[in-house]
Parts: C-alpha cells; sequence; structure tokens
C-alpha cells in the first residue's frame, strides 16, 4: 500500500496536491524545490502523535535539530500570510494543515494548527483521523477537549456544505471586486470574470450534489469531551464517556415510563417526569451507539496501536569532524551517537546483522568488517578491518565515513525492525554525499535489499542520477507487474519537484522495462549529455 501526504499552507507550498509515496520513494528536483518541506511536515506530524500533549504542536522538539523550523511563523506560507488567508470554518483563524496516510494500514491523519508567528508551539485546531475499515471518523478539537465520531456518509455531507458556503462567499468577493473596476475591458476584469464563472460553475455542481444526498439515510454523530492532554489517555476517557452517557438510557423503558430502581430516587428528588425527560431524545441515537460500540473501541484500539508501532527514523546528511576516539557524551556528533547506539543494542553479537554489515562493507569498499570497543566506560573506538590490516576510522576519507555512518544507522534500523516488530520507515537526506558514482548506484541496491528483507520503508531526497537510473534497472530486471487486484509490487516510486512556484509536483510512474511515463525536468538526466554536446560543439570550434 501507499502513503501520501497533503499540505495546504505550509512552508513553500500553498497547496501541496495529494500524492502517493511507494516503498520506495525518491524525492528529486532542483534545490529549494519544496523536498525537504515534504521531510519537515511528515516528521513533525509524527513527532506531534506520539507526543504528550495534542492541544500544541511543536516546532523545536528535542532530535529534530535537523529539521530546523523553530516557529509556527517559519512554518507558515507566506504568500498565503501576504494575501490574508482565513477560513470561516476555522473561526477565521490563520491555519496550516498537513494530512499523512499511513502505508500499510490505512489510516489518515489530519491535523490544523494555528499560532503567533513567534511561538515555538501552535494551537491544534483539528485532528481528524480515518481509518478506512471503520464506518466512522474520529475528529478532535483539543483545545474544547471534545472528540466527535462522524458517521462517513455524515461526513462527506458536511465536507460538502462547508465547500459550498466557501465557494459562495468567494463568488460574493469577487463580485464587489469586479464593480469596483470601472474599465470592464481591462485585462484585470476579463481575469476576474473567468474565474467567477468557474467558481459559479463548481457551485452549482456542488449544490447539486448537496440536493441529491439521502440525508434521511444518515446517522447521527457522537460527541463527548475528555479530560487527558495525551491522546492514549483520550481515547480511553472519551470512551467511558460514551458508555456512561448512553448507559442512562439502557435503564430505561421509555415507552412504559419505568426507570431503574436506583435511577427512581433521583427523579423523585428531583420533581422530573421520566416521560417528559427522555421524550427529548432520539432513541435512534441510543440504538445506533450500542449496535457500533464495539466497533467504536476497536476503531480507537487500532489507531493507538499503529501509532505505537509506527517508527519514523530521520537520517539526515552529516558532515562529521575526524576524531581518533567518539565520545558518548559528543550528542553534536551523528556518528559517534551512530556507533554508540550500534554498540548498546549488541547487533555485534546478533550473525545475521553482521553478516549485513560485512557484506556491505565490502560492497562499498571499505573494507571487510569493522571492530568497535568501548573506552573507559565514555568514548568508542571504531576500526575498519581491511585485509589483515586494521585503520582507525578517523583516518578513512569522507566517503568512508558517509558509506560506514550510514551502514551502521541501518543495521541499527534492522535490529530494532527484526526485534521490536514496527513498522519502520526511514526518511534519508542525500545519503550519496561524498561517494563516487558507482557506489551511488549500489546504494540503491542496499535500499532494495533491506526492503524485500525486512519490509523496511524508505523515502530518499536525493540528486543522484546514478540511484535512479539504478532502480529503472531493478524494475526492468524484476518484471514486476500488476496482480490481479491491479496492484503493483514494484516498490519504487519517484516524485519529482518542479523548480516553478506554478507547477505541481508530479510522478514520474515507472513502467515494467524500467522506463519513466513522465519525463524528469530539466537539468537532471538531461545534464550530462548537453555537457557532451556542449565540448562537441567547442571541439567543432577549435578545429574549424
Amino acid at each position: 500500500m501507499s502513503n501520501s501526504i497533503y499540505l495546504k499552507n505550509f512552508r513553500k507550498f500553498q497547496e501541496f496536491p495529494q500524492v502517493k509515496f511507494g516503498d520506495i520513494t525518491f524525492l528529486v528536483g532542483k534545490n529549494n524545490s519544496g523536498k525537504s518541506t515534504i521531510v519537515k511536515a511528515i516528521l513533525l506530524v509524527y513527532n506531534y502523535l506520539i507526543s504528550k500533549d495534542i492541544s500544541l504542536f511543536q516546532f523545536n522538539q528535542h532530535g529534530f535539530e535537523d529539521v530546523n523550523i523553530v516557529t509556527y511563523g517559519r512554518a507558515f506560507n507566506n504568500l498565503s500570510r501576504n494575501e490574508g488567508f482565513k477560513d470561516d470554518f476555522l473561526l477565521n483563524h490563520i491555519y496550516f494543515s498537513i494530512s499523512f496516510s499511513t502505508p500499510s494500514d490505512n489510516i489518515d491523519f489530519s491535523v490544523q494548527i494555528t499560532g503567533e508567528d513567534d511561538n515555538i508551539n501552535g494551537h491544534v485546531l483539528y485532528l481528524n483521523i480515518n481509518q478506512h475499515k471503520s464506518d466512522f471518523v474520529v475528529s478532535m478539537e483539543p483545545s474544547h477537549k471534545r472528540i466527535n465520531l462522524i458517521e462517513k456518509a455524515n461526513s462527506n455531507l458536511v465536507d460538502l456544505q462547508r465547500t459550498h458556503e466557501s465557494l459562495e462567499k468567494k463568488v460574493i468577493s469577487i463580485k464587489e471586486s469586479l464593480n469596483s473596476i470601472d474599465d470592464k475591458l481591462s485585462r484585470e476584469y476579463i481575469q476576474l470574470n473567468n474565474e467567477l464563472e468557474k467558481i459559479s460553475k463548481n457551485v452549482e455542481g456542488i449544490k447539486y450534489e448537496i440536493d441529491n444526498t439521502d440525508i434521511m439515510g444518515l446517522q447521527t454523530d457522537f460527541s463527548t469531551f475528555y479530560n487527558s492532554d495525551h491522546l492514549f489517555g483520550a481515547f480511553d476517557n472519551a470512551y467511558s464517556n460514551f458508555i456512561e452517557t448512553y448507559k442512562i438510557f439502557e435503564a430505561v423503558d421509555i415507552s412504559s415510563n419505568k426507570v431503574e430502581e436506583d435511577e427512581e430516587e433521583e427523579f423523585v428528588e428531583e420533581n422530573i417526569d421520566p416521560q417528559t425527560y427522555y421524550a427529548s431524545y432520539d432513541t435512534t441515537n441510543i440504538d445506533i451507539f450500542n449496535k457500533n460500540k464495539e466497533a467504536i473501541r476497536k476503531n480507537f484500539d487500532d489507531i493507538l496501536a499503529f501509532i505505537d508501532n509506527l517508527e519514523i527514523i530521520y537520517l539526515p546528511a552529516t558532515l562529521n569532524k575526524h576524531s581518533s576516539l567518539f565520545a558518548i557524551k559528543d550528542g553534536k556528533n551523528s556518528l559517534a551517537q551512530t556507533i554508540h547506539e550500534y554498540f548498546q543494542l549488541g547487533i555485534k553479537n546478533d550473525d545475521s546483522i553482521k553478516s549485513f554489515i560485512k557484506k556491505w562493507l565490502q560492497t562499498f569498499e571499505v573494507g571487510i568488517d569493522i571492530e568497535i570497543d568501548l573506552i573507559e566506560g565514555e568514548a568508542y573506538t571504531a576500526n575498519l578491518i581491511q585485509d589483515n590490516n586494521k585503520m582507525s576510522l578517523a583516518d578513512a576519507g569522507m566517503g568512508v565515513i558517509q558509506a560506514t555512518l550510514l551502514l551502521l544507522r541501518l543495521a541499527s534500523v534492522i535490529h530494532k525492525k527484526i526485534r521490536l516488530k514496527r513498522e519502520i520507515i526511514v526518511i534519508l537526506e542525500e545519503p550519496e554525499l561524498n561517494l563516487h558514482p558507482a557506489l551511488q548506484s549500489k546504494l540503491c541496491d542496499l535500499f532494495f535489499e533491506i526492503y524485500e528483507k525486512y519490509k523496511v520503508k524508505f523515502i530518499i531526497e536525493t540528486h543522484s542520477e546514478y540511484i535512479i537510473r539504478r532502480s529503472q534497472v531493478i524494475t526492468a530486471k524484476k518484471e514486476f507487474d500488476a496482480d490481479d487486484k491491479g496492484v503493483n509490487p514494484n516498490p519504487f516510486s519517484a516524485l519529482y519537484f518542479p523548480s516553478k512556484e506554478d507547477e505541481k509536483v508530479y510522478s514520474l510512474n515507472y513502467q515494467p522495462d524500467g522506463t519513466f511515463e513522465n519525463s524528469f525536468g530539466s537539468g537532471f538526466f538531461d545534464e550530462s549529455s548537453a555537457s557532451t554536446l556542449e565540448l562537441i560543439k567547442l571541439k567543432r570550434l577549435k578545429n574549424k
């Protein structure tokens, strides 16, 4: 299954169209085209879901120094800010929105955040969770500590009504602008008028859908409050409140005007007629809840189980200083911390992972093994075994250090996958740094092997033509074909990020023969050919 992401008013994008990822997804494009924005969005949402306070969206969490957003103001899209963006359905809040769909459990998370520019925390307006196999959407309002269960048919109608109302207000705004323009033949007037015609058609279409929706067939939604800031506690408390609320009605026979003994005294004391009191309640809602309460409980449990089982690991591009000792306390040295984690996990005693390390050390021409020792409980030494010789990792070149760092990191990932049985997504930033082109190509083989053997998923931001070309070769060799259900087993996906603001991100779409259905923009595959052609032209000029 694919995961996907949708953004609104976040960083570079006013609106980033929902695009699907593969199990191994490459993000390609020129610098400042928005690739890092996608990475940051995923990391921030993940960090939010596992945080202890679902009312706050934090931008400066420990461990996210490399994400480098820090404040709400730096997260918000500047163009939307300049245009005075606001949404009437969100009480005129200036907000950004991130929606993230998981790769295997078909759960969509959507969070809408408002805040002050200089604040390191944003305030969450809504957290909506849609598990596809459930009949209800979970919609949370953390500022009010309120949770709503919206029947999906009802949810669709609500969305249509909101969109219709929003577009109608936009129509009014455009008409006011048109009335203020004297020159009816001006470019501004014509453009606005064309926009009005398009929006008006959309309004008519949405109104038709609303009018033809079977409202009578929609179920009543359920709402309650919770008292916990943690998502796990909020779900548990909300469910208890639902049960407590509807338990009252289970004890009442409205048709015969009878109540249970423990309820009767309360009605007598308050001088309340049970029939009058309960007549105001729709018993259909009670029946629906009682029918669905076990499914609702399971829905809550499934969502929490997925979050608890998901781990997103971010491996940024790093340049490490040379050092003969890798101190445990050196938190800013990624290589020291990677060696520390590798050693503490006891991976050197795991034969299968040790074999993996040895194989790929040789593949990347680094050595035949690595030897790591702890010194006085405070620092490590790391030596590469090359035939019968040892070489300190500190004395190696940057390419060797980079390859070793990546392999140790991925060994720790594999260990977690095997031992903890977690759903793991690894986000890699430019893994090709400092590597020879031939070795860059082999990186793709590495990622594919880890995916095939351990089902670890990857999102890779890269500028390497060689990695992409190798993924095409693997695709052609494996001859991935869609099964009877139309599912294509090819794990590779490549998303191209155009540099122009008005151009949308698109998937290149791998074909069974390894070619792409869609072409790259300029400056990637064609750059080498362009340089070769220029050399030929220069040579011809010199020979004249």
